[in-house]
């Protein structure tokens, strides 16, 4: 435990270090090379140990389905803070005693590339709310949670995965009740 709160806390300042770097690159007209290649499977399972206590508190289950064994050249911490927004936000929002399904699978969008699912169990997230939810200090329904939300975690995913030319979203869930949240990243030249 003391690990995972130390890695967390190393973790979101190498966040800040890496989003104004991503922003500097971005700016000027250089071109930003990622020295990491991430086996995608590998963090999601890092975020499932991360995220256990949470679940485990509103008797969470969490299912993952690998079917897209894939590598992204991006930062670790970047892809952390994506993927781990969607899981925590399901883990708030779901009701107790559900299950959370996430699933890793190929692009609906890029010829090569991922896609993270996140299907959680909270309010389904009417049509009108869905187009703005990934816009600062939008939050979704509170119904099963008594967590406080600024409503900004979207909108750093969105801009993050932007930045790597991917693309977010929600859905609704086709079991009913339920939210399909998803990463889209392109994966040219990883091997």
């Amino acid at each position: 435990m003391t690990r995972l709160i130390q890695d967390s806390a190393d973790g979101m300042s190498d966040l800040v270090v890496g989003i104004l770097d991503e922003a500097r690159s971005h700016s000027s007209s250089t071109q930003h090379t990622v020295t990491e290649t991430i086996q995608v499977a590998e963090v999601i399972e890092y975020l499932l140990q991360l995220n256990h206590l949470s679940a485990k508190e509103k008797e969470i289950h969490i299912e993952f389905a690998n079917n897209a064994p894939a590598k992204v050249a991006i930062s670790r911490r970047i892809l952390v803070e994506m993927f781990d927004n969607l899981l925590n936000n399901a883990i708030k929002y779901s009701a107790e005693g559900t299950t959370i399904h996430i699933h890793l699978s190929p692009s609906q969008f890029f010829e090569s590339g991922m896609r993270f699912e996140v299907i959680d169990q909270a309010p389904t997230i009417n049509e009108t709310l869905r187009k703005g939810l990934f816009t600062a200090f939008v939050r979704g329904d509170s119904r099963h949670t008594h967590e406080p939300s600024h409503g900004v975690g979207l909108s750093i995913v969105q801009r993050l995965v932007q930045m790597h030319s991917g693309k977010v979203g929600v859905e609704a869930s086709e079991r009913g009740e339920g939210n399909r949240f998803y990463i889209e990243l392109p994966t040219p030249a990883c091997h």
